[in-house]
Formats: structure tokens, sequence, C-alpha cells
């Protein structure tokens, strides 16, 4: 006599835990995939360990710039409300676009457009590379905070600090300027 349970399959032709998206990343204008300007952000959480909580990552494509805000579940209400909260103080014309994963937190996208005027695009199913710019910064982040590390003790103020670390460090690729310089576009060295 078996006693394994057999496993579960999703019925074919079945939308659960299906994301509807509004928009594909085929779509992106040509100014965010040549980060040709300010302002086009990808989005994505990172999580702690045993449903400890996540960090909402967002990072500006052309200048790295990071905003990150802890949030305590991956619900779609947490995210977004931590979303609209955290880019509030960023001026309308650098919140253009979004780009984002399948993740059951992006959910409530359109309210994104809504509230912050940022049109959302979606990278394709498995495709975590179409989202390079936030993957690497992402790796990052885990720099401060490894992998298996419980975010209940995390507060934002250690998310902050993560945040200006890496918004205050030289990168290669922006000509050895610091997210921050370009994101203001300000030079904080002196020549």
């Amino acid at each position: 006599e078996n006693l394994r349970a057999r496993p579960y399959h999703k019925p074919k032709g079945s939308r659960t835990g299906r994301l509807t998206i509004s928009h594909s990343i085929k779509e992106r204008p040509y100014e965010a995939n040549q980060r040709l300007a300010i302002g086009h952000w990808e989005s994505d959480t990172v999580r702690g360990s045993h449903n400890s909580g996540c960090i909402a990552t967002h990072v500006d494509r052309k200048s790295r710039y990071l905003i990150s805000v802890k949030i305590t579940d991956r619900s779609t209400k947490a995210y977004m409300d931590a979303t609209i909260r955290a880019f509030q103080d960023i001026p309308e014309d650098k919140r253009k676009t979004l780009t984002t994963d399948h993740g059951k937190e992006f959910a409530g996208h359109r309210r994104l457009k809504e509230e912050l005027g940022a049109e959302v695009y979606f990278a394709d199913p498995g495709s975590p590379g179409q989202r390079g710019t936030n993957e690497n910064t992402n790796g990052l982040l885990r720099q401060f905070f490894p992998k298996r590390t419980s975010f209940k003790k995390v507060t934002q103020a250690d998310v902050d600090r993560a945040c200006v670390l890496l918004n205050t460090r030289p990168r290669k690729c922006l000509g050895w300027r610091t997210p921050l310089e370009v994101f203001s576009s300000v030079s904080l060295h002196l020549t």
C-alpha cells in the first residue's frame, strides 16, 4: 500500500495565481531600454528567512539609484502602500516607468499608475536578466542582509543605512560617479 500523496497539478486553463498584466517589457519606451533618461525603475522584493518580512527595492536604470522600503510581507497591499510612500518624495519627472517580474506583490500595479503616474511594465516570466539592474542591486543589498537573515529585527533605519552606502559608492559603469551624483545630476567630487 502506497501512502504517499499524489502531487497537486492545476487544471489546464486555470487562471488562479496568474497575474493580469497591462504592458509587456516589449512595449517599454526606447529611452528606458537604452538608459537614456532618469525615471525608469526596476522593482522587486528581497525576502527574509522564514516569512520574516521583505525589502521592496526600486532601482533607477540610468543612475542605479536605489530606494528601498522594509515591508512586513509580500502582500500586494504592503508592497503598494510602501512603494507609493517611497516615491512621494521623488519628483514626477523622475518616476516615469516601473518594470517588475510576475510576483504576486505586483498585482495592484494599476494603483501605481493612478497614484504615481508611472506606467508599469512586466518582464517575461522566468527572465530575471530583463531586470538585470535590479537583480544586481539586490545582490549588493544582500551584502548587508545575507540570505537566511531574519528580517524581524531589521528596521527601516538599517535599510536606509544600506541604501546610503550603496548610493554613495562609486561605480565603474557610471564613470566612477556615484548613483546619487547621477540621479541628482550634481558632482560631489572636487576635481
